[in-house]
Parts: C-alpha cells; structure tokens; sequence
C-alpha cells in the first residue's frame, strides 16, 4: 500500500473520525458537568464557565473566518432562490 492510498483512505474517513472526536468531547464534557455538580459546584457557575470557555474558543474562529468579507447579496440570492429549489428537489428524490 503506498503512501497516497494510505493518504486518500484517511481522507475520505475525516468526516467519520471529526464525529468520533465530537463525540469523545461530549462525553468529557457531560463527565466533567457531573463531577462538579456532583461535588456541589453552582450550577449557574458550571453555566457561567461553559459560556466563558465557548466564547474564548469561537472568537478567534469566527475572527479568522470572517476575515475576509464575502459577497452577502450573493448569500441572499443562495437562500431566497436555491433553498426551495434545493428542498423540492430532496422531497422529490429521497
């Protein structure tokens, strides 16, 4: 096997793994929540700190990915026009 199957059989299981590791971050998550309400942690705290640790976390992603500005009339002509399109199409062939 060389080394560009190897690299296209990774790619093409990316999304399975990305699912796996959100899953695996779920779990941690939901452990550590009981652990500390559990131990008898506020539970407006435990609130208070996902909202503080999800803030730090997505800031610099949403900073990063709108960096760059888009074309938005472009944005509303996809969902005014495609978006019912799009849905007939998959009632129709699903």
């Amino acid at each position: 096997m060389g080394v560009k199957q190897i690299c296209d059989a990774v790619h093409g299981m990316k999304p399975a793994l990305l699912m796996v590791v959100v899953q695996f971050a779920f779990t941690g998550v939901n452990i550590f929540y009981k652990l500390a309400a559990n131990d008898g942690m506020n539970l407006r705290v435990i609130i208070a700190y996902r909202l503080v640790f999800s803030t730090a976390f997505m800031l610099p992603l949403a900073f990063f990915m709108e960096w760059y500005p888009r074309n938005y009339h472009l944005c509303i002509v996809r969902v005014l026009f495609l978006s019912p399109i799009r849905q007939r199409w998959s009632q129709k062939y699903n």
